[in-house]
């Protein structure tokens, strides 16, 4: 993880879809580039609207340079089944500014709680290393004034 004062942050090259199949279930990884709460809530409402039908949409999100705003949702699944083990994967990669979606159609046949976990974390897994990652640098810019009889202290620190 990020430490407080570093001056790079990890995100995805790019978006990216994997599927993966399990005992006849379909699992549908999308990774995506988020800036905000608002782009997250809009790409879970696009897929939920693309695979209306699936039984499952679960995700997990990092915000923020240091990975301030962490979320995981599971959609129905059993706690801690689905959002946790895609949680899981982004910080493995300690990336940040990354959405990832799971889409589910279950297969009939129950996966039982490791199953799921393994499942969806192996999918997250998957898409997050088709979109690769790249290092960040921190690029926030200030402006300071003072009086000049102050110019000899700011120099100094």
């Amino acid at each position: 993880m990020s430490s407080l004062f570093s001056d790079t942050y990890n995100e995805i090259d790019a978006e990216k879809e994997f599927n993966l199949r399990e005992k006849g279930s379909k699992f549908y990884a999308f990774s995506y580039i988020v800036r905000n709460e608002d782009e997250v809530k809009s790409k879970i409402h696009y897929l939920k609207s693309k695979y209306p039908d699936a039984s499952h949409h679960c995700y997990a999100f990092v915000l923020g340079q240091g990975q301030e705003a962490q979320r995981a949702n599971d959609d129905g699944e059993p706690s801690n089944s689905a959002g946790r083990p895609i949680l899981r994967a982004m910080l493995s990669l300690e990336l940040t500014n990354v959405l990832v979606v799971v889409v589910r159609y279950f297969g009939g046949t129950l996966l039982g709680i490791p199953g799921l976990i393994q499942a969806y974390g192996d999918a997250s897994k998957g898409v997050l290393v088709l979109s690769g990652k790249s290092e960040k640098i921190q690029e926030d810019e200030f402006d300071l004034s003072a009086d000049f009889e102050h110019e000899q202290i700011i120099h100094r620190r």
